[in-house]
């Protein structure tokens, strides 16, 4: 399972992000919001809300992030420390999406007391994402989503596209693409834009997509 915080959660980037997580209706990924944004859309239609709860005054100590590119601590802000409540007392492993770049990609946070000398006792390292491709790739990595064609979660067959050398054409739910696997060497897949008309990416047989290799040389599908 897969806990991810959606911060800055009325955003329109963010909003969009959710609706893609939301389409591929995986059980594996579980999305989270602060109660803020419950009753904005599209989260005020979702029946099976995971909403961040407001804990911080059972939180004993004192709560704080590290920014190694301007060398400065500040006060976790509301939606992280109510994270790290569910971290610690539920014993939950958590993920951020933001639109906020974050130096290499991580959160990093700490616990202190003023009066109990154990800590500081080391780092939390949230790893974060600020787009829906770099986060599925993560899913796909760590295994918490097994990448096929054929998951209706995420795909589904486009029985009206012609086959492309020999190859099933299916369309992402979430994002509109088009792909087929590679029959030549068989061990990538092709993408295309919504239309079929535009090659913009590969990706590997985890599904884990390089837009490095889009080739604007190759034909249409559609």
């Amino acid at each position: 399972m897969i806990n991810v915080l959606l911060l800055n959660a009325g955003d329109s980037h963010i909003k969009a992000v959710a609706r893609a997580l939301k389409l591929s209706k995986h059980k594996s990924i579980r999305i989270w919001i602060e109660r803020t944004y419950v009753n904005e859309p599209p989260y005020n239609n979702w029946k099976d809300k995971h909403v961040i709860d407001d804990r911080v005054g059972v939180l004993p100590n004192v709560y704080y992030e590290w920014n190694i590119d301007n060398q400065t601590v500040q006060y976790l802000g509301h939606e992280l420390r109510s994270m790290w409540w569910h971290m610690k007392k539920e014993q939950l492993g958590f993920c951020i999406m933001t639109i906020t770049p974050q130096p290499k990609n991580r959160v990093v946070m700490f616990e202190d007391s003023y009066t109990d000398e154990n800590f500081p006792n080391g780092f939390e390292s949230i790893r974060c994402f600020g787009d829906y491709d770099s986060f599925m790739n993560y899913c796909k990595q760590t295994g918490a989503v097994q990448f096929s064609l054929h998951d209706t979660c995420f795909f589904k067959h486009e029985h009206d596209i012609p086959k492309v050398k020999g190859a099933e054409v299916y369309r992402e739910i979430a994002t509109d693409r088009l792909w087929y696997k590679d029959t030549l060497h068989k061990d990538h897949y092709e993408i295309y834009e919504s239309r079929g008309r535009k090659h913009i990416a590969e990706a590997n047989l985890n599904g884990e997509i390089d837009f490095s290799k889009a080739d604007s040389q190759k034909q249409p599908i559609v």
